[in-house]
């Protein structure tokens, strides 16, 4: 949803079984699958620049991200005057810029 991902990275698989996930959510599962905690308590990171992590990225904790996504999801709209949900938004919106276009052109009747 924030569109931080990194190209043949994360987007070069065939499918996405838990896209639908927000990441507190995909470490709550990594827990429920035994996942080792040097993994789970990893820092997310897109792996670009060592030490460079997904909060510093984009200035919000992970758990305020996903708690504000999951209050836009469920149809809130979030205060203007709190600065965390206001940055969730200037996210999302930068985000809309990077999706993939359809390059398609249209077929003239």
């Amino acid at each position: 949803l924030c569109g931080l991902y990194v190209k043949w990275g994360d987007d070069s698989s065939d499918i996405e079984p838990i896209r639908h996930l927000f990441k507190t959510e995909v470490i709550e599962l990594a827990g429920q699958l035994q996942i080792p905690n040097k993994i789970i308590e990893k820092p997310p990171s897109p792996d670009l620049i060592p030490g460079v992590t997904d909060e510093n990225v984009f200035g919000v904790t992970i758990d305020d991200l996903d708690e504000s996504l999951r209050r836009i999801e469920g149809g809130e709209v979030l205060d203007p005057h709190d600065t965390k949900s206001m940055r969730v938004l200037r996210i999302l919106e930068s985000a809309r810029y990077r999706e993939l276009r359809n390059l398609a052109i249209p077929r003239k009747h």
